[in-house]
């Protein structure tokens, strides 16, 4: 209930008092801590606590060692939250090692097209985006969409993989970004999440000005802030790691560079942040100033591991 009312502090806690407690009455290896590291790493992950959320799952994952076997389904789970973590952390590699191999596990014990196997194919075309091979992204969530049912249970994984999908079509240069990007906004209209349409507004806005038309981009822009108020008064991070579209994309390009700096301070400091954090190509005209390489140091600092 803390985690869902945004205050990430109290969760953690509570997960730890948690974690105290079932030390005191099971044995060490009993395997409810593998479900309490599992839980608590995605509490940590989710409060920018990158490097102890790699902590907790590494617990849960030594945990499956010893009380799953090894071609249990349940395993693929803790392999993709470590794989968040380290997609996250830049750790392109590592990420798309462990989403290959839980994907291998997935497709050998339940099926390749169980429901379950989704979100990893989905996060594997994320590592895809990030790499800057959007043909090979594009075809991997254009297969991914056609396997995803139309339901409402399903709404949130076909609303996530057609935002990529219009980043990966964008990076092509394709039209067909045009159709993909109203097909998003109306997924987004169908979630009545106002993070989700403004999200779907800003995409808009930064396909506009991709086709020469700012006029058009600044009704999009100036939709996406009525949608969600408090990004008028603090730049907005929204999303996942390859589809983190802030303001300072959109200011970059039409503003002035103080506008998109203090976006990318707020983005820095904010709990989404992602080593892909400065990686846009919308942010190109901001990287020959003088506060670029702060914020390069900045990004270091963050992503580095606490000094032991």
């Amino acid at each position: 209930m803390h985690h869902d009312l945004g205050d990430y502090t109290a969760a953690i806690n509570a997960q730890r008092k948690a974690l105290d407690m079932f030390h005191l009455v099971l044995p060490a290896n009993h395997p409810n801590f593998a479900v309490v590291y599992n839980n608590l790493s995605l509490v940590e992950r989710n409060a920018g606590r990158l490097h102890a959320a790699l902590e907790s799952i590494r617990q849960a994952r030594a945990n499956e060692e010893i009380n799953l076997p090894a071609q249990h389904p349940d395993r693929a789970d803790s392999m993709h939250n470590e794989a968040t973590i380290r997609l996250r952390l830049g750790q392109l590699d590592a990420a798309d090692a462990l989403l290959a191999e839980a994907y291998a596990l997935l497709s050998a014990t339940l099926g390749p097209d169980h429901p379950r196997s989704w979100v990893h194919s989905g996060s594997r075309a994320e590592i895809l985006l990030l790499r800057g091979r959007h043909r090979e992204a594009t075809e991997a969530l254009q297969t991914l969409l056609v396997q995803i049912p139309e339901s409402a249970s399903s709404l949130k994984q076909r609303l996530v993989s057609t935002r990529k999908l219009v980043l990966a079509l964008r990076g092509m240069g394709d039209a067909a970004v045009a159709q993909a990007a109203e097909r998003h906004r109306e997924l987004a209209e169908r979630a009545a999440r106002p993070a989700d349409q403004a999200l779907a507004a800003l995409l808009l806005a930064l396909l506009a000005l991709d086709a020469g038309s700012p006029s058009a981009a600044a009704e999009h822009y100036k939709k996406s802030l009525a949608l969600d108020p408090s990004c008028v008064d603090q730049p907005c991070v929204l999303d996942q790691s390859s589809t983190l579209v802030l303001r300072a994309h959109y200011v970059a390009r039409v503003g002035t560079p103080d506008e998109a700096f203090r976006a990318l301070e707020f983005a820095l400091e904010h709990r989404a942040f992602s080593a892909a954090l400065l990686a846009s190509p919308d942010l190109a005209p901001l990287r020959g100033h003088p506060q670029w390489s702060s914020m390069e140091q900045g990004l270091r600092k963050r992503l580095a591991p606490p000094a032991s």
